[in-house]
């Protein structure tokens, strides 16, 4: 088995692992909400790790870190955030290419997440339990962004380390994020 195969299957197992609980912290909606979300994180490293398909992967975790925003604070944000993305993309889309772009909505969307966390309605333990996982799930993607950015390429071994230190536990923390405890 290959390294990049064992990655995907990990993540696959996280996704899975959300179905193990009955009893939800919220809600069936906020559990529905989880498990969609990781259902988009196992299409975009689908894509990402065993197709290397950039544009779709960003694409589905830009669809994640949206379910997610919404799943933390409903409706109000996802509202004011999508329009904005819309308008962002038509504007940007003249200006820069479109990884450049995809990247740019990918980082509004995950800080819109990360942020919506900690405004959470989850009750304790899940709301600490989430907004660690998003931190960690945005310490991940500072490290992806510094492998593939030529002037850091001379870390390019540690920040794959660091993509994986920080990834693994924030995917088995939100899979668990909706369970009552």
């Amino acid at each position: 088995m290959t390294g990049d195969m064992a990655r995907f299957l990990f993540v696959l197992v996280c996704f899975l692992l959300s179905f193990t609980y009955k009893e939800y912290a919220s809600s069936k909606k906020d559990a529905y909400s989880l498990r969609l979300a990781l259902l988009f994180t196992v299409l975009g490293d689908f894509c990402l790790i065993l197709k290397g398909y950039r544009t779709p992967g960003l694409i589905c975790f830009c669809a994640v870190q949206l379910i997610y925003a919404y799943r933390f604070t409903g409706k109000k944000i996802t509202a004011v955030l999508i329009p904005a993305l819309i308008i962002m993309f038509i504007a940007g889309s003249k200006l820069v290419t479109e990884e450049i772009l995809l990247g740019t909505m990918y980082l509004a969307c995950l800080l819109t997440a990360v942020c919506c966390s900690f405004l959470s309605s989850l009750p304790r333990p899940n709301k600490g339990i989430a907004s660690l996982a998003m931190v960690l799930f945005l310490l991940c993607d500072i490290n992806v962004g510094m492998y593939n950015l030529e002037i850091f390429s001379d870390y390019r071994n540690i920040t794959f380390v660091l993509i994986w230190i920080f990834y693994c536990p924030s995917q088995i923390l939100l899979a668990f994020s909706a369970k009552k405890f």
